[in-house]
């Protein structure tokens, strides 16, 4: 993106009397869209936790010195005409936001760069929650290497890459409560954390020629047998490449701490996991799981 759209992102967190971060810009000297940005997602959260009427009172009450008070005042008066929270309405709300672009506009990717924006993203995926540090490298990684013990051709470890990668992209859309909950989920909550896997598939279903990426990342939790979700898939349904998935993601998910138990040992893990291969996961994914833990294993013994 351009340097302007990352420098108005950077100062999100200035405030007009100065007291804000991370530069301690004062008034006019912070960017006109970084202080529109944080205008609108202070209202939204005031929106959100209080509701539309209360919304703008709370912001004038509790966000003394934030604003330039030009702005605020625009705010209120679009509020007043009823225009401020009708856009919210709207049934697809990213195109509504997309068409609001000034003029066409179209960005070249060449493949690498592709590769970079995912790697992005799943940086800001992990960082969601501090017991998923590095989970989507982590487990693009290990697809990878079972990948190329299967011999899986090079155009489609291109797309198992950037699926392992942007698979739990839906997780943003999760209350970090429920991801970091210590104890049993209640059925709510596991029909909320359940959702992720199909809202990663729509996100990413969102960007043009994502669809095979997206079909993969959906895929993460579904079982041969068809008990997984979110779709209830079986193993007609399931590519090798979702199948990989599966078996990779599991495998780091047991191999990591997680609020309601400790890290597994590879042993534990992969016992756990044999017990379902042929049934709910792919048994030649296991097989070439097996030898690449084994050599993990054996590099960590010679080092």
């Amino acid at each position: 993106m351009s340097w302007d759209t990352a420098d108005y992102i950077y100062h999100i967190g200035e405030r007009w009397d100065g007291r804000g971060v991370p530069d301690g810009l004062r008034g006019p000297s912070i960017p006109v869209c970084a202080q529109l940005i944080k205008l609108a997602q202070t209202l939204d959260a005031f929106r959100a936790a209080y509701g539309e009427a209360n919304a703008m009172a709370m912001l004038q009450k509790r966000c003394v010195g934030w604003f330039d008070r030009a702005l605020v005042r625009l705010a209120s008066m679009l509020e007043r005409s009823g225009v401020l929270w009708k856009q919210l309405e709207s049934d697809d709300l990213l195109q509504m936001t997309l068409s609001l672009e000034p003029e066409p506009r179209g960005i070249d990717f060449d493949s690498s760069a592709v590769d970079h924006v995912c790697e992005a993203f799943a940086k800001i995926i992990d960082s969601y929650s501090h017991f998923t540090h590095e989970h989507s490298t982590h487990v693009m990684r290990l697809a990878l290497s079972i990948a190329k013990v299967m011999g899986v051709a090079s155009e489609d470890i291109a797309t198992l890459r950037r699926a392992a990668l942007l698979h739990d992209i839906g997780k943003l859309a999760i209350p970090v409560a429920i991801l970091e909950k210590a104890g049993p989920l209640t059925v709510e909550e596991r029909r909320t954390m359940e959702a992720h896997a199909r809202l990663s598939g729509e996100l990413l279903r969102k960007i043009p020629s994502f669809d095979s990426i997206a079909a993969v990342a959906e895929s993460h939790h579904e079982k041969l047998d068809g008990s997984g979700y979110p779709f209830g898939k079986n193993a007609d349904s399931l590519s090798l490449l979702s199948r990989i998935l599966a078996v990779a993601d599991i495998y780091e998910a047991l191999s990591s701490s997680r609020p309601y138990r400790d890290a597994l040992t590879p042993e534990q893990a992969m016992v756990i996991l044999r017990t379902d291969a042929g049934t709910k996961l792919d048994a030649r994914c296991m097989d070439a799981l097996e030898y690449v833990v084994s050599g993990i294993k054996r590099q960590h013994e010679v080092a």
